[in-house]
């Protein structure tokens, strides 16, 4: 497993696929190579091979969506004459938003994240666009039961280029910080993965609009950067890591704190969340009641809207506070500044469903004033940081 584990982490699915075949040999009652085997099959669409395993693990609307894939039926079919499109952001602060038109001529705006697996849609919009669902399933996590519904999505048409046969999952989109913002939908990993997408997020505090460019063909990661004619910057390559449920994971650092295992997740607001004890270790300011007793030593006292606050040097006890960083970095691609995050109980069991331990998420944040792109084929996402990138991050 081991051996397996490490394969599909770094993207070798090949070898992953035979190792979990040889665990499955000498113990075929296991589930974790079943459901890592199942998830091989599913980045490679290979979904009649997936659908047994997910029928075999009890996912029986997953096993349904995958078993009505037939053969000349390609998931992610792109109807286009365009090698890419250009769609601007409605909103990119705290979340990337854009406006996407499904079935039907149903508008909708979906959040693009990298910390979700799929393509996710409220039941509202799931029946507007009268989407073809199947069989209901019941998922249990840290945070309690709750039930998905997996279903399809027939087309999907972003900056006219159209996009048929999505799979997606149909669930409440309640638990999002909404901050005033709407959010229809989620376009997950199994989305982006099948592109090369872009963001371009330079200049964030001028007026210009900024845009996610989604590229058909993966072959050349840096066709999106020579499409927009960059110039006066540099482009850096970072590795990451392909976790389970395809989840991306970096090595970065808050502050200068030891190196660690991050999810980069552009879902996150703000620049990062971490634990308190991640917190403490990385001397993260925590803003905190001015009027509570909890000790540690008052740095800034400031006014917020009804009653005072200040920084304290320490760890979180509210279920997430907001914190300060400095710098934050990802393998020496560093941003320095005031960097807004999160510190508290991470939203899930990450170390248990990853199979390592994690030191929390790096958010957004991090993608501003600069363009980005990420290459899910080599694991790699390229940024191209201009000369004139501000050195403040508010």
């Amino acid at each position: 497993m081991v051996i397996g584990e490490s394969a599909l982490g770094r993207g070798n699915l090949e070898l992953a696929r035979e190792a979990f075949h040889r665990a499955l040999k000498i113990q075929p009652e296991e589930r974790r190579p079943k459901a890592l085997l199942k998830e091989i099959y599913i980045r490679e669409d290979r979904y009649s091979l997936a659908a047994p395993l997910a029928y075999e693990l009890g996912e029986l609307g997953l096993g349904d969506l995958l078993k009505s894939f037939h053969k000349d039926q390609k998931p992610f079919a792109v109807d286009s004459t365009r090698e890419q499109v250009a769609v601007r952001f409605k909103d990119f602060v705290p979340y990337p938003i854009i406006e996407t038109e499904l079935s039907g001529g149903i508008k909708a705006r979906f959040m693009i994240d990298t910390g979700s697996t799929y393509v996710i849609l409220s039941p509202r919009l799931a029946n507007k666009a009268q989407m073809e669902l199947f069989r209901k399933e019941k998922e249990t996590g840290t945070m309690g039961s709750y039930w998905i519904q997996f279903g399809k999505i027939h087309s999907m048409n972003i900056g006219g280029a159209t996009i048929r046969n999505v799979p997606a999952v149909v669930h409440s989109l309640l638990a999002i910080p909404r901050t005033g913002l709407e959010i229809d939908g989620i376009l997950g990993e199994n989305f982006l993965s099948h592109f090369l997408p872009t963001f371009d997020l330079r200049g964030r505090w001028k007026s210009g609009p900024k845009f996610f460019i989604l590229r058909f063909s993966k072959e050349d990661p840096l066709s999106s950067f020579k499409s927009l004619s960059l110039s006066n910057g540099r482009i850096r390559a970072i590795p990451f890591l392909i976790g389970p449920a395809q989840t991306l994971v970096v090595q970065g650092k808050i502050n200068n704190s030891m190196p660690l295992l991050f999810l980069l997740d552009t879902g996150t607001p703000g620049y990062f969340i971490c634990s308190p004890l991640v917190a403490k270790l990385s001397k993260v300011w925590l803003e905190q009641n001015f009027f509570s007793d909890q000790s540690g030593p008052y740095i800034h006292h400031k006014s917020g809207q009804s009653i005072d606050m200040h920084w304290g040097l320490g760890t979180s006890q509210s279920p997430l506070e907001l914190g300060l960083a400095n710098q934050l970095e990802i393998m020496g691609e560093r941003i320095r500044g005031i960097l807004q995050g999160g510190v508290g109980s991470l939203p899930m069991d990450m170390s248990g469903n990853l199979g390592f331990w994690t030191g929390g998420m790096i958010g957004f944040g991090f993608f501003y004033d600069q363009v980005s792109t990420i290459d899910y084929k080599n694991q790699t996402i390229y940024f191209f940081i201009p000369d004139q990138r501000a050195s403040q991050h508010k």
